[in-house]
């Protein structure tokens, strides 16, 4: 009996110092509590229950939501003469939501300028949409538009961005566009007319040119800019870096055959010689790869196709 009641002495008295070594279980609201008991986000809170998405946030995956106010939904509702966020249709609801999810917690504060990659499939491929990032001395802009009012609001299963309005979902003219490392690319897209590829719905794949890259070009072959190429000049220089289609890095890696006709009717040899590198025609790399838009993919060259 002294036996037995000394084990479960030492027994209990185990359990009590595994026990108070523990930590205390986090108890703190969750990614949904914290929206769905807000005032702030009530569209956004009826939106993702309308499209089953407040399951995904309770099922303890970590995420980071960009959160648009409810000032902000309601603008972006009326400007449409929605009168609810009912009467969104449903798959355009789905693409919306997704496009301000992602997985993990992403800091915004600790971000520099670039692309993000988002949870949003409509693309050609389903390839998921990215967004731009910009940032100033005092805040953080996404796709050009829309301002992060309050960043990085700690919970549980995640991060919380909350916007003053609703993202839009890009298509690749405005991922042009918006994007400061583009302006040259940009002017001699709208120079040589073909502005419209990157609004339509058949998806291109734009070989895109940075403004250093540009620069550099220009260096090399004693110009001041695309003011001293002519018309025809500009236009076939900018056909070379399209392609039909909207080809990832990663179908670019597994192609058996790795040449593509680009618009000007010439051909571009893409290769990748190493896991997460292009090389176009041999010498040309590619440093930033999969800008996904809606209707189209850039992969940014460090100099222009000749």
């Amino acid at each position: 009996m002294i036996k037995s009641f000394s084990s479960w002495f030492l027994s209990a008295s185990l359990l009590l110092l595994v026990s108070a070594c523990l930590p205390e279980p986090d108890t703190s609201p969750d990614l949904w509590e914290t929206i769905s008991e807000s005032s702030e986000y009530t569209i956004l809170t009826e939106g993702m229950r309308r499209m089953g998405y407040d399951k995904e946030l309770q099922a303890g995956y970590e995420f980071t939501l960009f959160a648009p106010n409810d000032e902000g939904f309601s603008a972006w509702l009326a400007a449409r003469n929605y009168n609810s966020i009912a009467e969104v249709p449903r798959q355009d609801l789905a693409y919306l939501l997704r496009y301000h999810m992602q997985f993990g917690r992403l800091d915004i504060a600790n971000l520099g300028d670039g692309f993000i990659r988002t949870l949003c499939p409509k693309s050609p491929d389903s390839t998921g949409v990215v967004m731009l990032v910009r940032r100033s001395a005092t805040s953080v802009i996404l796709n050009d538009t829309i301002e992060v009012i309050r960043p990085n609001t700690e919970t549980r299963t995640g991060l919380l961005q909350e916007l003053n309005g609703v993202v839009r979902i890009p298509r690749t003219w405005e991922l042009i566009r918006d994007n400061p490392i583009f302006s040259t690319m940009e002017e001699a897209i709208t120079r040589a007319g073909l502005t419209g590829l990157f609004l339509g719905s058949t998806p291109y794949t734009l070989l895109g040119v940075s403004n250093s890259a540009f620069d550099a070009y220009f260096t090399d072959n004693n110009l001041a800019g695309l003011s001293e190429l002519t018309d025809e000049q500009v236009k076939t220089m900018v056909q070379t870096h399209i392609i039909e289609g909207n080809f990832t890095y990663e179908e670019f890696a597994q192609a058996v055959d790795n040449y593509y006709t680009n618009l000007a009717g010439t051909e571009v040899r893409i290769s990748s010689a190493t896991a997460g590198q292009m090389i176009i025609n041999s010498t040309i790399g590619a440093p930033i790869i999969n800008v996904q838009g809606s209707n189209g993919v850039i992969h940014v060259l460090s100099r222009p196709i000749e």
